[in-house]
């Protein structure tokens, strides 16, 4: 039968050549897009609907074992008793299962939501981290290369960044489990002996992550509080502060005691995971308000919120000296969310502080671990 005028050059190539077309899109938009327009891309995608999704979850997250890792906490039971938690600890890390060809939907369709997620977030943190180290040059009179501090970001740097939210994710799964055959402390313990299945660099790149998140929730609060002062201004009771109303405790809410009661909400919001907190920073003022009265509410009824942010900051600290290097009892080459050496700026850090101090609020506001030496050097902080 002859072809109609009207059809593309894409859509006359053979169903092998589509499929092979289909296995290198790299977005789930861009897939949906394509099988949208085109039926008979389409019908090759449904015809190998698992093994497109498959490849699609691969490219989406980069091949990354840390993604593996966050989708499979995921699956846990919960809640998750100490045995079985001690069990994923000793085992989650052990090899490379990308190679598979069929994943099942469950599994692949997390995966490709997760890397989407991923992508959306490390744009966010650069674009947020970056802007900060650029105001050091008002700070500290820095000169500072803006071409290179504002260029794109390297793949070295995208790896780094990747794999921390990706390991945000799994961390945050591990820790929120609540099991009642555990005290509180054995949990901090086990949390503590989960995260130092990583190196110091990248326990610190997971908390540099975790601050980052803080801070953009502390900017969602302050624009809540603008926006009752500007309605009391104009003689108005906000709908901000109507909605409040109905929260426990809602008398703290913007009053004398309201720092403690945000530093609760965030703590359990970073828990409802990256899909959440994704939807929180690009809602609307109205569904974004929802979103956070809704999560707030539940901050009452949950405890141990804080565990993730205790396990990463009470870590013990390893008195490494700038240029030991790393060891693993793994073959790091067959890792692809491995470096063979610490980022510069951890080098860097360890030298300006003493061995155990904690980095702190400053160098994590500007992201130092990710950036690389090209980036770093721009940025004017090695010869302030």
């Amino acid at each position: 039968m002859a072809s109609s005028p009207s059809m593309s050059r894409l859509e006359l190539l053979l169903p092998e050549t589509q499929s092979l077309i289909l296995c290198h899109i790299s977005t789930a938009k861009t897939l949906h897009s394509l099988i949208s327009a085109s039926p008979r891309f389409y019908q090759v995608f449904k015809s190998r609907r698992e093994y497109h999704l498959t490849q699609l979850a691969k490219q989406q997250c980069r091949h990354s074992e840390s993604a593996w890792d966050a989708i499979t906490a995921s699956n846990l039971p919960k809640p998750l008793s100490f045995a079985a938690a001690d069990d994923f600890i000793e085992n989650f890390y052990d090899d490379d299962r990308w190679e598979a060809n069929i994943m099942p939907l469950d599994v692949s369709i997390p995966m490709i939501r997760l890397g989407s997620c991923v992508e959306w977030f490390i744009t966010d943190l650069a674009s947020s981290c970056l802007l900060n180290l650029t105001h050091l040059k008002k700070l500290m009179g820095l000169k500072q290369n803006d071409l290179v501090l504002q260029s794109s970001l390297s793949e070295a740097e995208m790896v780094r960044i990747r794999r921390a939210f990706f390991r945000f994710e799994l961390s945050r799964h591990i820790c929120q489990r609540k099991s009642d055959d555990m005290h509180i402390a054995d949990m901090s313990l086990q949390n503590g002996r989960f995260l130092l299945k990583y190196d110091l660099d990248e326990i610190e790149e997971i908390t540099c992550v975790r601050d980052y998140i803080v801070r953009r929730l502390w900017a969602v609060f302050d624009q809540m509080e603008d926006d009752l002062v500007q309605g009391a201004q104009a003689g108005l009771v906000p709908e901000v502060l109507q909605a409040t109303q109905l929260l426990p405790d809602c008398e703290n809410w913007f009053g004398v005691h309201a720092k403690q009661k945000h530093d609760k909400h965030t703590e359990h919001m970073m828990f409802l995971g990256l899909s959440y907190l994704k939807d929180v920073f690009t809602a609307d003022k109205e569904s974004r308000m929802e979103l956070i009265l809704s999560a707030s509410a539940e901050t009452v009824e949950c405890w141990g919120d804080d565990l993730l942010t205790q396990a990463l900051y009470d870590t013990p600290k390893r008195d490494l000296g700038p240029d030991t290097p790393k060891f693993y009892s793994f073959s790091a080459s067959n890792f692809r969310d491995h470096f063979e050496d610490y980022s510069l700026g951890w080098r860097w850090i360890q030298r300006q502080l003493p061995p155990g101090y904690d980095n702190g609020k400053g160098p994590r506001d500007w992201g130092y671990i990710f950036w690389s030496p090209e980036r770093l050097t721009a940025s004017g902080i090695f010869t302030a």
